[in-house]
C-alpha cells in the first residue's frame, strides 16, 4: 500500500471516529437534557412548583460543569457524567423532609436558598466522602455490602421515582389517602401517558439493550406524539399548560440571588 493510500485510510478513520464521537454526544445531550427536566421537576414539586426554573438552571449548569470535567480530566475516554437517577431520588426525599420542617415550624420568604445550598452541602459532603474513599484505596470494602442490601436500596429508589413521578403528574402522592383521587377518570388520563411511555421504554431496553437509539428515540417519539395528540385534538400549547400537560415557560432566571448576601 503507498503512503498515500495509508495516509487517506488513517484520515477517513480518523474522520469516522469524529462523526462517531459527535454522533454519540448529541444522543448523550439529548438523554441528559430529558433527564435534566424530569429530575428538576421531581425535586421542584409542590410547593416548590413556582421555583421549577431555578431548579432547571441549576439541573443544566451542574449537569453540563461536570459532564465538561469528566470529558477533560476522566482516566476513562469515553465516560460520559449526567444527572443520576438514584441520586435523584434521595435528594428529593431529602428536599420532601426539609419542606415538611417547614411546614411544621414555618417557612422562611425565600424556599430557594434553604433548598439550593442543603443540596450544595449533600453533593460536598458525598465528593469529599468519595474521594477519601478513592484516595485510600478503599473500593475493595464493596466486598463487605451483601447483595440483598445493593438490591434493596435500588428497590426503594425505584420506589421513590415511581411516587415522584406519579407526584409530578398528578400533585397526589401514593397513599391509601389518595387513592380516591389518583383513580379519578381525569388523574388516570393524565397517567395513561406516562404508564405507556414506561413500558415502551422497557421493552424497548430489554430487547434492544445493545441500541443507542431505543432511548432518545422513544423519547423523541413520545414527545412528537403528545404535540400530534395536541394539534388533533385542537388544543393548544397555553391550553396544554393550563391542563398540566407541559411545564409553564419559565421566566428567564440566575441563581446569582440565591447566594447575594448584601
Amino acid at each position: 500500500m503507498s503512503v498515500t493510500g495509508s495516509q487517506r485510510n488513517s484520515a477517513t478513520g480518523f474522520l469516522r471516529s469524529q462523526a462517531t464521537d459527535i454522533f454519540a454526544g448529541l444522543v448523550a445531550s439529548v438523554i441528559s437534557v430529558a433527564y435534566g427536566l424530569s429530575f428538576a421537576a421531581l425535586i421542584f414539586a409542590p410547593p416548590l412548583s413556582t421555583l421549577l426554573a431555578y431548579g432547571i438552571a441549576a439541573t443544566f449548569i451542574t449537569t453540563a460543569i461536570s459532564a465538561s470535567i469528566v470529558a477533560a480530566r476522566s482516566s476513562v475516554p469515553f465516560a460520559i457524567a449526567g444527572p443520576d437517577p438514584t441520586t435523584v431520588a434521595v435528594t428529593a426525599t431529602l428536599v420532601t423532609a426539609l419542606m415538611a420542617r417547614f411546614a411544621a415550624e414555618g417557612a422562611p420568604d425565600d424556599l430557594l436558598a434553604p433548598v439550593i445550598i442543603i443540596m450544595a452541602l449533600a453533593a460536598a459532603l458525598t465528593g469529599l466522602l468519595l474521594c477519601g474513599l478513592g484516595l485510600a484505596r478503599a473500593g475493595g470494602a464493596i466486598r463487605f455490602i451483601p447483595y440483598p442490601v445493593i438490591g434493596g436500596f435500588l428497590g426503594a429508589t425505584g420506589c421513590l421515582m415511581v411516587s415522584g413521578a406519579v407526584r409530578m403528574i398528578t400533585d397526589h402522592g401514593i397513599g391509601i389517602s389518595t387513592m380516591e383521587a389518583l383513580l379519578d377518570p381525569s388523574i388516570l388520563a393524565r397517567l395513561a401517558p406516562a404508564i405507556a411511555i414506561a413500558l415502551a421504554l422497557y421493552l424497548g431496553l430489554r430487547h434492544r439493550k445493545d441500541s443507542p437509539y431505543v432511548l432518545p428515540g422513544i423519547l423523541l417519539a413520545g414527545l412528537a406524539a403528545a404535540h400530534l395528540a395536541f394539534a388533533i385534538s385542537g388544543t393548544s400549547l397555553a391550553e396544554a399548560q393550563a391542563q398540566g400537560w407541559l411545564f409553564k415557560a419559565p421566566a428567564a432566571v440566575g441563581l446569582t440571588p440565591t447566594w447575594d448576601l448584601g
